[in-house]
């Protein structure tokens, strides 16, 4: 039925136990307990719904300001920064690790390679 609100299981059963409460409570007056049960899970949902409504705002309101893309831009300048810091220090390693091997095929009477000359490793491709 089209407009119809649908109701979770728990809910619908609460509805109709008020229902027959209410009926039995005209008699017994145990009514009362039900209502206040259902009233007591309504105030619940409302109260959620609007918290969710208000974090919902929260987050669109900061995604407009700016402030996420802000903060993105300084976290990725950061990673780059780290990346030209490790590369600059990767190759003051090698260099350095260059040097050794150079100075110790030189004691041992080895020649170096010419640099950039490919060493070969015994076939073609």
């Amino acid at each position: 039925m089209p407009g119809a609100v649908r109701l979770s299981a728990s809910l619908r059963r609460c509805v109709v136990a008020a229902v027959m409460g209410a009926v039995a409570g005209q008699e017994g007056g145990g009514g009362s307990v039900v209502l206040h049960a259902i009233a007591a899970k309504a105030a619940g949902l409302v109260v959620t719904g609007v918290a969710g409504a208000a974090v919902y705002d929260g987050v669109k309101r900061v995604a407009r300001s700016g402030a996420v893309r802000s903060a993105t831009v300084t976290v990725v300048s950061w990673g780059l920064k780290g990346a030209r810091t490790a590369e600059t220090s990767a190759e003051k390693v090698r260099l350095a690790t260059a040097d050794v091997v150079s100075e110790a095929r030189e004691r041992i009477g080895e020649q170096a390679p010419v640099p950039g000359a490919a060493a070969g490793h015994g076939h073609e491709h």
